[in-house]
């Protein structure tokens, strides 16, 4: 066909319209390939030319046109793409034809065959947000719509640029339907054929998701033709019949990957490999790019569906790529960062939201722009549309691309799973709403069965774990669900979940269950599901590395789903134990009393630790409340309170904030919080000195000063970041990490060591963060702990390694007893104390690993380092219990109960310990 500049001159010339521009486009590709194949179908192997699609196509546009379709109308078609693939492309080029809106929704008969296929299809990766909306679902449309027909749509016209409605289910209360434009369309377009040579390409995306708009006009108007495959394996089409490109969501990806672990270099024939609709996790893009040819393209694209579904794009596969991850616009767009939301202006935006039953433009009025704050919404700014995206962004240092940092409306966290409530809803169907209570997810719903009878269709860890009815849902006065009264309703009402079936028993069956009951330390029955029996996503690591899968496997699949992908030969040997080493545990030696001094009331739980000051008289602790208070270490008394961690969770977690302690330097307190921020604050008096841009993720461990002049903090997205202490501005930023940094970054010397949970620990170079080595493993929680010239660290398998911290060289590795080691260890004297999540307090030499003593606490499970003073330690347990014990022989001094869980470090004053706990409260605990 012809670039971008030179379709600009010739639609310029003739002054056409988008639509024109798209109508000439088709009119010359059949001109052009008149005998080229247009469809080849993988069922018969048969062909259908430019010529023969055209004549099919004009004949549906002269019926159109009869039905009353002219430029601007809608039309609504139902279509069983299942049945009839092509005729979809028939349809959209007939409306394209006509110069109609195309209005594409499911055959109504072929719905429940989807939901079928829907129960048995293996989830990957989050609920992903609707791309095509209600249509997709076949409701939501203006109009009925007969089984296999059409209909002209009379309640609107949106213009002669709009293309199609993208999305939307126009129901009381819900999202209002996009109307798409050709104009968006044409510079989507542009930019592939620009970028990208041609080549068949495979039809893929159902014709209801507004993907399938590049996917079909793409190849049609530039001329390649489509490969149609026969039925839903569209794998073995695009080898068969020799596609030049695939469009792919990366959950599909990796499916494929599983059941062809040789691609993508088995199919050379595929030239381009283009991913969207959610996020391409780091972990899936780095196995196609081993195993990729040098003639393979991997492009990640970044959209939703109110930008004609894509305004970004990484090409994975481009020589010098920054190690960030980032996007960058697609020409015509904008894509920038305003208040950590990404927001996307110009040509490839849509025209906005339709009225409900209508499709019109937008007034620019509410409440069709929305409302203030974080979420999906068009805006008109100096007289131009934009689209708050909803989506967390920060802008990379180092080569100015755009990262996306996940969601920031409506997603909460369910035992470390992130989940949108909106999206679980609009999967259980109307009158259906979720909310969370004690940490599970509570379905109220209007009916209960019909809603149980569509969460058996959702990945498992999306599920809800009870339902109760309200019939009706209970409204405030502006017509919105009152969650607030579901939320004290929903305790009083929930049922049980129907009891689970038991899976065939088979050999991987039988791991799969012992590896969850070894997890979850209780017998394991039944085939539910992982996030069902209470595990959290700090369990599912665990459980993941035992079986030798995916940790997102274990937390989507059933028992029954997960035991065929269990990989024998992956999975790693039973760690053995030297606990056959250690001599007989010592008598108590001593005896002391615990006893509570006071508690401090904040607002929310308190997991982060507290950081002292002025000679131990004053300390400093935040919740996930946002607040940051000083108290008096002897009374208790709060001295002032300051705001923390204010912006928008790039976690998730609606009511979660802070829970990384604070780092004081110079007079100033610097803590990091959910928002991927850090907080400068003045320790005399609460003020707030300067808020850092946000991080790739949220911050979750504390700051470590390099100098008298920089800190650094590590985030989840997977970076370090090195910030002036003076006014926060980001002085450097590392390469990606390879996963997140949960734990505070250690300085050894002139090195900066640094551990991922995707198993790796990293070396720095502190002056620049440019990396010296990498030490790879079971992924690692806790923060390295140096002793002399080697750090010291636990990981999830249970094994604890010592390397120096120049060169990352191994001076020794302990496997462990299948206790998964969270916490970091305690320096004492040549020995460390290993805290494990089984109970055990491990002591051994710090130079050599030899195990010295053990002390075991049933039930018991350690997430946090003890605290040492003199020759005592003091470790507190998840469930809320602190244990005194002898620094020297591990033998068992004093134990008392906070009476609530614990998931902060002892912090340790004189005789006086402080721990934070889950009840809102920190604790003064005196030794006597």
């Amino acid at each position: 066909m012809f670039g971008s500049s030179e379709m600009d001159g010739k639609f310029t010339r003739h002054r056409c319209s988008a639509m024109e521009a798209l109508q000439r486009l088709w009119q010359q590709a059949v001109a052009a390939h008149a005998s080229k194949p247009a469809l080849t179908h993988q069922r018969d192997g048969s062909v259908t030319t430019f010529a023969e699609l055209h004549e099919a196509v004009e004949a549906l546009a002269s019926e159109l046109r009869a039905a009353g379709a002219t430029a601007g109308r809608a039309v609504a078609y139902a279509v069983d793409e299942r049945a009839a693939p092509a005729k979809a492309v028939v349809c959209q080029l007939a409306c394209l034809a006509v110069g109609a809106v195309y209005c594409p929704t499911d055959d109504p008969g072929s719905r429940e065959r989807a939901a079928r296929r829907r129960r048995h299809r293996r989830p990957g990766g989050r609920l992903r947000r609707r791309r095509a909306g209600g249509a997709g679902e076949g409701r939501g449309l203006p109009a009925r719509v007969p089984r296999g027909g059409r209909r002209v749509l009379s309640h609107g016209r949106p213009g002669g640029d709009a293309r199609r409605p993208c999305a939307g289910l126009p129901r009381a209360g819900g999202r209002k339907a996009v109307v798409g434009s050709a104009a968006a369309t044409l510079h989507r377009l542009r930019w592939e054929w620009d970028a990208f040579a041609g080549g068949a390409a495979l039809l893929r995306t159902p014709a209801v998701f507004v993907d399938s708009v590049a996917e079909v006009l793409g190849a049609l108007l530039r001329g390649d033709g489509l490969l149609v495959p026969s039925g839903a394996d569209a794998l073995r089409c695009a080898r068969d019949l020799g596609a030049a490109k695939v469009t792919l969501t990366p959950s599909l990806l990796a499916a494929w990957l599983r059941a062809d672990p040789q691609l993508p270099a088995s199919l050379p024939a595929v030239a381009r490999w283009h991913c969207s609709g959610e996020p391409l996790p780091r972990r899936l893009r780095d196995r196609f790019l081993a195993r990729r040819l040098a003639s393979q393209t991997l492009v990640n694209i970044y959209g939703c569906t109110e930008t004609a579904a894509d305004c970004a794009f990484a090409v994975e596969t481009a020589p010098g790529r920054c190690a960030c991850g980032g996007l960058r616009a697609l020409p015509g767009a904008t894509v920038a960062v305003d208040g950590g939301e990404i927001v996307v202006r110009g040509k490839t935006l849509a025209l906005g939201y339709a009225a409900r039953g209508d499709l019109v433009r937008p007034s620019f009025d509410p409440p069709d722009l929305g409302a203030a704050g974080p979420g999906p919404r068009f805006e008109a700014a100096s007289g131009a549309l934009a689209f708050r995206t909803g989506d967390a962004g920060t802008a990379c240092a180092a080569c100015g691309a755009v990262i996306c940092g996940g969601r920031l409306d409506d997603v909460v966290n369910v035992h470390g799973v992130r989940v949108s409530c909106n999206d679980v809803e609009e999967r259980l169907g109307a009158g259906v709403a979720v909310v969370v209570r004690d940490g599970h997810l509570v379905a109220c719903c209007e009916d209960v069965e019909d809603a149980r009878r569509r969460a058996a269709t959702i990945p498992a860890r999306y599920r809800p774990a009870a339902f109760c009815e309200a019939s009706p849902l209970p409204r405030g006065p502006t017509g919105k669900v009152d969650r607030a009264a579901l939320r004290r309703l929903a305790p009083n009402h929930a049922a049980p979940a129907p009891a689970a079936a038991v899976p065939r028993p088979t050999t991987a069956t039988t791991a799969v269950l012992d590896a969850f009951a070894a997890v979850l330390g209780r017998p394991v029955t039944g085939d539910t599901s992982f996030a069902a029996l209470g595990g959290t996503s700090l369990q599912a690591v665990e459980a993941a590395w035992r079986l030798g899968v995916a940790p997102d496997d274990v937390l989507s699949l059933s028992i029954g789903e997960l035991a065929p992908l269990v990989d024998k030969s992956r999975a790693p040997a039973p760690p053995t134990d030297d606990n056959a080493l250690a001599p007989p545990p010592p008598k108590r030696a001593r005896t002391a009393t615990l006893r509570r001094a006071w508690s401090l009331q904040l607002k929310a739980c308190v997991d982060a630790a507290v950081a002292l000051f002025d000679d131990g008289r004053k300390g400093l602790v935040a919740s996930h409340g946002r607040d940051l208070v000083c108290f008096d270490t002897r009374s208790g008394a709060a001295l002032w309170t300051a705001g923390v961690g204010l912006g928008a969770s790039l976690a998730g977690e609606a009511d979660a904030a802070v829970e990384a302690p604070c780092l004081i330097v110079g007079g100033a307190a610097f803590v990091g919080g959910y928002d991927g921020r850090v907080y400068a604050v003045a320790v005399a008096d609460g003020t707030l000195r300067w808020t850092s841009a946000p991080c790739a993720g949220p911050i979750k461990g504390a700051a470590t000063a390099l100098d008298a002049t920089t800190l650094v903090v590590g985030s989840h997205g997977g970076f370090v970041r090195a910030l002036a202490l003076a006014d926060g501005s980001v002085r450097r930023t590392s390469e990606h990490l390879g996963g997140a940094v949960f734990a505070a970054p250690t300085l050894a010397g002139e090195v900066l060591v640094v551990a991922t949970t995707a198993g790796a620990v990293h070396g720095l170079q502190a002056a620049t963060l440019a990396p010296l080595w990498r030490k790879a493993g079971a992924p690692v929680f806790a923060q390295p702990v140096v002793h002399e010239d080697a750090v010291i660290y636990g990981d999830v398998s249970g094994a604890v390694h010592a390397v120096s911290h120049d060169d990352g060289a191994g001076r020794w590795s302990i496997v462990g007893s299948a206790a998964p080691v969270y916490a970091p260890v305690a320096v004492v004297g040549a020995n460390v104390c290993v805290a494990d999540d089984r109970g055990g307090l491990v002591f051994r030499d710090a130079t050599s690993g030899a195990l010295k003593h053990r002390r075991s606490v049933p039930g018991a499970k350690f997430f946090k380092a003890p605290a040492l003073v003199s020759d005592t330690l003091v470790a507190v347990s998840t469930d809320g219990r602190v244990f005194v014990v002898s620094a020297t022989d591990g033998a068992p001094i004093a134990e008392c109960d906070l009476g609530a869980k614990a998931f902060s470090a002892p912090v340790i004053v004189g005789s006086r310990v402080f721990v934070g706990a889950r009840d809102d409260r920190l604790h003064a605990i005196d030794m006597l």
